[in-house]
């Protein structure tokens, strides 16, 4: 899509319960992570344990918006 209309498309998504866009891929010319889901919009997000305790960048677990 990006090359036949010559212009970005970032990944985005969002979860039900928070509305469309809770996160969004940069926009050229940042660097931006293929599959990744990008940045959080305008929302405190974060990733925790089964215990509800925040996890560090890159690890595995449940995304919570509030």
């Amino acid at each position: 899509m990006e090359r036949a209309f010559d212009a970005p498309m970032p990944e985005a998504c969002g979860l039900t319960e928070s509305g469309a866009g809770t996160f969004a891929a940069r926009l050229p010319p940042r660097v931006r992570k293929p599959g990744g889901v990008g940045l959080p919009l305008a929302a405190e997000t974060a990733v925790v344990d089964e215990a509800g305790r925040g996890l560090l960048q890159g690890a595995e677990g449940e995304v919570i918006v509030a």
